[in-house]
């Protein structure tokens, strides 16, 4: 009777909070310098050029009564988002685009305190100072599903940026920035995560232990600087469905280290790397005949040796080096 009896108190709750929102947008006037639209069925607060969080505070103030959705805050500039300011305005989408923002929190306070249970999604496109923020302290998020960091000056993923219990954090994207060192358990902990995206970085080199086991079923790693592989980096990985390794340095795909998922995968994606096909990469070609290949499948073309420059290594004419079994 007291689990039930709680979970009708939790629905009364949202009921009450609902009927006191109103389902518009505040008067243009209130909110000024920021705007107020709606997209389909959700409010969206919009603020540029803000240079205070006082301001933000004055405007978030007379949003209390009304439903916003998502905020999104562009070409700013301020030390650090006030407590005060999620205790006001409750959005379940943040995005900020073209900030220079140098902490996400005042001292001694989380970031976004007051949504770690509504807080899904945020986004941070064109960053300044990201490699300041102290991204450990996301972990009181517990809502949060989705990161998007694109485009920012973002230039090494450590151990404890994301370390530490996000639970229902499914997708992490970090493109287009400058990351060129990640260290070794730097998504280890993210154990609920099933797609990580690292596209458009200077990876030069990545470990099997800075990846969760079990959960992940997309990686994306294209348009990097990795020219080798380790053996081991997708085992313990039983639902890995797709693999984008693009635009990469890539000489060799061994047996051992694409073998073990070659036939789960339903998307895989290899060209515009360095390959050299010799006989240790005619196991690709054996499979692809035997129909055990993936649903997508785009392998590039082969660099070297000169025989073979330019064929496809699941077609490739491999008795002109040599390789017949």
């Amino acid at each position: 009777m007291g689990g039930k009896t709680q979970k009708f108190q939790k629905i009364a709750l949202v009921i009450i909070l609902m009927s006191s929102w109103s389902f518009s947008c505040p008067p243009p006037e209130n909110i000024a310098p920021c705007t107020c639209q709606r997209v389909f069925s959700k409010f969206q607060l919009k603020c540029k050029k803000i240079f205070s969080s006082s301001v933000l505070e004055e405007v978030f103030e007379q949003t209390v009564d009304y439903r916003i959705d998502s905020f999104q805050l562009e070409d700013s500039s301020f030390p650090y988002f006030s407590q005060r300011l999620f205790q006001l305005l409750k959005p379940s989408s943040i995005t900020l685009i073209g900030n220079a923002i140098l902490s996400l929190a005042e001292p001694g306070h989380l970031p976004f305190q007051g949504l770690e249970d509504s807080l899904e999604y945020i986004s941070v496109s064109r960053g300044q100072y990201m490699n300041d923020w102290n991204w450990s302290r996301f972990t009181e998020l517990r809502a949060l599903t989705s990161i998007l960091l694109s485009s920012g000056d973002l230039s090494h993923i450590g151990t404890t940026m994301f370390q530490g219990n996000l639970p229902s954090l499914l997708y992490l994207t970090i493109k287009s920035n400058h990351v060129s060192s990640i260290d070794k358990s730097a998504f280890s902990s993210l154990e609920s995560l099933e797609g990580l995206a690292l596209w458009d970085n200077g990876i030069t080199s990545i470990e099997r232990s800075m990846f969760p086991n079990a959960s992940l079923s997309q990686i994306n790693l294209s348009y990097n600087k990795l020219s080798s592989l380790p053996d081991d980096i997708f085992q313990g990985m039983p639902k890995l469905e797709y693999l984008d390794l693009r635009g990469n340095q890539l000489k060799k795909l061994g047996e051992q280290m694409l073998g073990g998922v070659w036939n789960q995968l339903e998307t895989l994606y290899i060209s515009e790397n360095h390959l050299q096909c010799d006989c240790a990469l005619k196991w690709i070609s054996d499979r692809y005949h035997k129909r055990e290949r993936p649903r997508e499948l785009d392998m590039g073309t082969c660099v070297e040796p000169p025989q073979l420059k330019g064929q496809d290594p699941t077609t490739a004419s491999w008795y002109l080096i040599g390789c017949f079994i």
